[in-house]
């Protein structure tokens, strides 16, 4: 039979270590799995260290040996004498670390090689159906790519003054020059409200379909990735053809329009345009996936990306668009719950902000005043809870007004709409925007051109609308 990787005197190391040092074991003992020992004598050895654990009793030798003594199995690892042998050959436990990630690893490959056994098993079988065995498979190494050694997040206050001291000094420095902390969008009004994108932070931009909440995407994207940051966008509505186009004529401020391109009908200095717009986007750090995603899936994809792309940024078109797991029985309403969870939660582990365009539900459409509020969100309320921003998206033109109460035209005006913010101010922000190419300014744009009712959804604000 095949020998599975393991190191026995390593798994001793470890365990000893666990037994002589009271820091080794509270910093971790609760991280610590079963399957990292693979000699059963050290897997019952460690067992018995996490019964005496939930009896509130300090775990060292004596506890141990009177555990297993208890539990008639202390003959069975070898007596007393196998137990205060673990610490025999410690001279010091200042490499537990390297250690316990040694036995991770050997456990890693242990665990694939159960993986691969149990795929070839099924894939033999000629009573199951083939499709099936990859979704159930593809779950399973997915959990296999999230397991992971956790490092020591138990960390003596005077540590975090120390580490946390130089990025202080660094944030003063930017902010006597005029720079946030942070990623800015670029949008002067709107980044003096929302301070910045933080590391970590869920920000979430909602508005009914048709208001622009792509648009907005696109040219926080591009103004982003032009000042240096990467930017992942799952596209989960258009193709990545659709997205391109969109950012060409976004950057060549409209001199082409998208259905020229989508059409082929260009002239040969609309080709140019768009050779040269296309020339100045590839050299913007903007990475793109345009496939059906699950939750699962868009985790491992930023985990792996976040690893190479430091001080970025991700941005997801739109939550109610991930798919559900393979197997799901939630509701959509805990389907959209889970994922607001979930992207709350990738954003803390990467260290990046991620931006999640969300729908709204209708009941915006029953109110005089049709300006978004939370409780609009559609599908969750979790949405609310776990995103550190929310942005709401209005413009009084898709209803059909064109003045204000002051007789001031709202054609080309949009407001962004803080309603949450957990790290700088709320309250509203006008912007201004060209319909033909949809860009956005702090200022007016001259040349505005109404938004055509044709453009709107009609009947059900959900089904056909576009979103520019």
């Amino acid at each position: 039979m095949e020998v599975e990787p393991h190191d026995e005197e390593m798994e001793a190391i470890v365990l000893g270590s666990l037994l002589i040092e009271q820091s080794c074991f509270d910093n971790y003992f609760n991280r610590a799995q079963e399957g990292w020992f693979h000699v059963m004598n050290h897997r019952v050895i460690f067992n018995a260290m996490v019964k005496v654990e939930k009896n509130n009793q300090r775990v060292d030798i004596m506890t141990i040996i009177l555990q297993l003594k208890n539990d008639n199995k202390l003959e069975g690892v070898g007596g007393a004498s196998a137990i205060t042998s673990l610490t025999n050959k410690i001279a010091s436990t200042a490499n537990i670390e390297v250690h316990i990630k040694i036995l991770q690893q050997l456990n890693i490959r242990r665990m694939l090689m159960k993986f691969s056994r149990n795929l070839y098993s099924e894939c033999t079988r000629v009573d199951n159906d083939p499709l099936d065995i990859q979704a159930t498979f593809l779950n399973k190494i997915s959990d296999l790519a999230d397991f992971s050694f956790e490092s020591n997040d138990l960390v003596h206050i005077k540590d975090i003054i120390a580490s946390e001291k130089d990025e202080f000094e660094e944030k003063v420095t930017l902010a006597k020059k005029g720079i946030k902390n942070g990623i800015i969008t670029r949008f002067e009004r709107f980044d003096k409200k929302i301070g910045a994108f933080r590391k970590g932070n869920l920000i979430t931009i909602a508005a009914r379909p048709g208001v622009g909440k792509t648009s907005v995407l696109i040219s926080f994207a591009k103004n982003i990735s032009s000042c240096n940051h990467p930017v992942l966008i799952f596209s989960l509505e258009m193709t990545r053809q659709e997205l391109l186009y969109r950012f060409d004529v976004n950057y060549s401020e409209g001199k082409i329009n998208t259905e020229s391109l989508q059409s082929g009908a260009i002239s040969d200095e609309d080709i140019l345009l768009k050779h040269d717009a296309e020339f100045n986007l590839s050299k913007l750090p903007i990475t793109i996936s345009d496939i059906p995603q699950t939750l699962s899936a868009i985790t491992r994809k930023v985990k792996r990306w976040s690893l190479e792309n430091k001080d970025g940024i991700v941005m997801i078109d739109y939550a109610q668009l991930i798919m559900p797991e393979y197997g799901s029985r939630k509701s959509p309403e805990q389907e959209v719950s889970e994922i607001a969870r979930g992207l709350k939660n990738l954003a803390k582990e990467c260290e990046c902000p991620i931006i999640m365009l969300s729908q709204l539900s209708r009941a915006v459409e029953s109110r005089t005043d049709k300006r978004p509020i939370n409780s609009d969100l559609r599908q969750s309320g979790e949405i609310e809870n776990a995103s550190d921003m929310i942005v709401m998206l209005y413009r009084d033109e898709y209803y059909d007004i064109f003045e204000n109460h002051e007789g001031e035209s709202t054609i080309g005006v949009m407001e962004w709409i803080v309603r949450k913010n957990r790290h700088g101010g709320t309250g509203f922000v006008k912007v201004f925007y060209n319909n033909k190419i949809s860009n956005f300014s702090d200022e007016k744009i001259s040349s505005y051109e109404p938004m055509q009712n044709s453009l709107k959804p009609s009947g059900s604000f959900d089904s056909g609308a576009i979103d520019f």
